[in-house]
């Protein structure tokens, strides 16, 4: 059966249709309202209300649920006109409960008095403190002090056990109602901090040269090669021209190789500062730090053409002999090996080298002139696997390869229009280094693993790997 009582915000008709809740929305002021005892049935979905203490405590978990959920949901005006009626309190003392609670502070209620335990004994409880939720633990109540009687200090006492139990499970019952959705008392979320980016591959922290006549600049410069020391050599393709930079890139000196009209096609240079120069054909043995030449490289018959050199790892010298042959020269410059057809024993066509390079194992690294795919070789010569290949996919180049390198993990660099494409050992591509300031016409790696490039626009780049 419904009953009528007014709100005591608006001083409207309420009207309440029974049940176990304990609060009710004025639907003209929207302030949440206690429903008067009289009114309602249990306080526990209509169970017979429990008497004395025990009631007056166990009522007070509706409305500070109620408290709770507004805090939560924004509404302070509303939590703070509630706790007003549930305490008994003025406006000034309901708004700082309400802020503690919001912040996620513990709130205290003092002086709540409870008078229907027996005619004349009131019990007085204070700080009766409620506790935001912390890591699933339930907070301690303190033990409400009590004003005895004298005579009734047996009854006394099992009353304050009983409130104490009451206050306990009341703590206990807001609490996991707060804990039922993301809490007002927990913390802000915290963004996660994003990984750093990955760094490239390989950073430029050296340029020099430009197109020129004079000490330090270029007019169609094409081949490079460092020494132990890490002096650095960049030869004219024509007029037989080296100039010679210091680590910093810095020039030094100049020489010539020849006469005025031999064309340098390849270059490279050992620990010790010899400089072997592939000059129209041959290859010459020329002391770095000076020009002065030191001898020549024996051809292994009397039809010779070189056109490429790499240093094997034993200290003798691979040559590129015909177009598609290889010459191993020892370290004493004397013909050890003579490999022929080396690519066109594979593929079945007739395919001229551009360029080769060794790894630090001794393996052969070639790329042909019109087929721009890596064919890897043992040492001796037997052929162990190709990647690469003309087309647009990672690890694929767009035209020919103009120039290869190994470095000393053993990872291949192929230069083609993109950059410099980087493989593993076994052909897998890894990345791409940009390159900026024209196409790359010649690379040489450091005993420091430092990777120098010559390119199409007449600049020496010096490149640090990012990775091991």
């Amino acid at each position: 059966m419904s009953q009528t009582f007014k709100c005591p915000n608006c001083g409207a008709p309420l009207k309440y249709d029974g049940g176990p809740d304990l609060t009710m929305e004025c639907p003209y002021c929207k302030s949440p309202v206690i429903v008067p005892e009289e009114l309602r049935g249990g306080a526990w979905g209509g169970a017979p209300p429990i008497a004395g203490t025990l009631d007056e405590v166990i009522q007070m978990a509706g409305p500070l649920a109620e408290i709770a959920r507004l805090v939560r949901s924004g509404r302070k005006i509303e939590a703070v006109n509630l706790y007003r009626q549930t305490f008994n309190v003025g406006l000034q003392e309901a708004k700082v409960a309400v802020d503690k609670m919001e912040r996620g502070e513990p709130v205290t209620m003092t002086s709540v008095t409870v008078e229907r335990i027996a005619p004349g004994e009131p019990v007085v409880m204070t700080d009766v403190a409620v506790e935001p939720p912390d890591s699933g633990r339930i907070p301690a109540t303190p033990i409400p002090s009590v004003q005895k009687n004298t005579g009734r200090a047996g009854w006394v006492w099992l009353l304050v056990i009983g409130v104490s139990l009451a206050l306990g499970f009341l703590v206990f019952f807001l609490i996991l109602l707060l804990q039922s959705r993301q809490s007002v008392f927990a913390p802000p979320a915290v963004s996660p901090t994003p990984p750093p980016p990955t760094p490239e591959y390989a950073s430029a922290v050296l340029r020099f040269g430009g197109e020129g006549i004079g000490p330090g600049w270029f007019q169609d410069a094409r081949s490079i090669a460092v020494d132990g020391a890490g002096h650095i050599y960049v030869a004219e393709y024509e007029g037989g021209h080296v100039q010679v930079f210091d680590p910093t890139g810095a020039f030094i000196t100049q020489w010539s190789v020849g006469d005025a009209g031999r064309y340098i096609y390849d270059m490279t240079a050992d620990r010790r500062g010899t400089v072997y120069v592939v000059a129209y054909g041959t290859i010459l043995r020329v002391e770095g730090a000076t020009g002065r030449l030191l001898g020549k490289l024996a051809p292994p018959d009397d039809h010779y053409w070189f056109d490429q050199v790499a240093r094997m790892p034993d200290g003798g010298l691979l040559a590129m002999y015909e177009h598609d042959n290889l010459v191993r020269f020892d370290a004493e410059g004397r013909v050890v090996q003579v490999l022929h057809e080396v690519i066109s024993s594979v593929t079945g066509e007739s395919e001229p080298m551009r360029d080769l390079a060794v790894d630090g194992l001794g393996n052969i690294f070639i790329v042909g002139v019109f087929d721009p795919t890596i064919f890897k070789f043992t040492s001796e010569g037997r052929f162990v696997d190709r990647f690469g290949g003309e087309g647009d996919a990672p690890g694929q180049f767009r035209g020919s390869v103009d120039a290869i390198a190994v470095d000393h993990q053993g990872r291949i660099y192929a230069a083609d229009s993109d950059g410099i494409k980087v493989f593993d050992t076994t052909g897998g591509y890894l990345d791409t280094i940009e390159v900026i300031g024209g196409s790359v016409r010649a690379m040489a790696f450091t005993d420091q693993n430092e990777l120098f490039v010559v390119t199409a626009a007449q600049k020496v780049i010096k490149f640090r790997l990012n990775r091991p």
